[in-house]
């Protein structure tokens, strides 16, 4: 019997599984890594001249355990925006971090502001928000103004996420940790991985 060769159309069809098959597992390993990332800086001491920098970095890495809906960008080809308000030495970092990543295809660009006040324009503009300790007098007004939008809102203020944020970081025993409130996600039409999840300690917000 003559051997049977596949046609180019065939191998053609072969090929395409096997390239979307390698695509999703680098995408996983690469998700895996992340979540690796956050994990270890969950677990280890910080040191305090290095605190900015995990923090950093684990702002780019939240960017793969969160969905955003699609309406959280004016069009297709928007960037995917992370604002830092205040002048904590995380601005900096976070350029770092955050050069020449992408969250699918939207490349990351890092906007900051001295303050609440400064922010408030731009601030539901973003995807990401981080508001340091010294955001100013208005990020409590600026926060309740984020509810219920697409915004993931990080803060350093002891409990930030309860206080309405989406995600809030503290210090214990020296090592570093982030709560997140599922609620305040769920109104800004955000979805969190339960692997992100499973590393943080959840809270809801306490009403005055």
């Amino acid at each position: 019997m003559t051997p049977r060769h596949a046609s180019d159309g065939e191998t053609r069809r072969e090929a395409y599984p096997h390239d979307a098959r390698g695509r999703a597992g680098r995408l996983a390993r690469a998700c895996a890594l992340a979540l690796v990332a956050v994990a270890a800086a969950a677990t280890h001491a910080v040191p305090a001249a290095r605190d900015h920098e995990i923090r950093a970095a684990m702002l780019v890495n939240f960017t793969r355990f969160v969905e955003w809906p699609t309406h959280a960008w004016s069009d297709s080809a928007a960037p995917f925006l992370i604002g830092v308000v205040g002048r904590a030495p995380l601005g900096a970092a976070l350029d770092l971090a955050a050069g020449g990543k992408r969250v699918g295809a939207r490349p990351i660009v890092v906007r900051r502001w001295t303050d609440a006040g400064a922010a408030r324009d731009g601030a539901q503009r973003c995807q990401m928000l981080y508001f340091a300790d010294d955001a100013g007098p208005e990020a409590a007004s600026l926060l309740r103004e984020l509810d219920g939008t697409p915004v993931l809102v990080i803060g350093d203020a002891p409990g930030f996420a309860s206080r309405g944020g989406t995600v809030g970081f503290f210090v214990e025993a020296r090592h570093l940790g982030f709560e997140i409130n599922r609620r305040a996600a769920e109104r800004g039409g955000l979805r969190v991985s339960s692997k992100l999840l499973e590393l943080a300690r959840l809270v809801e917000t306490r009403r005055p």
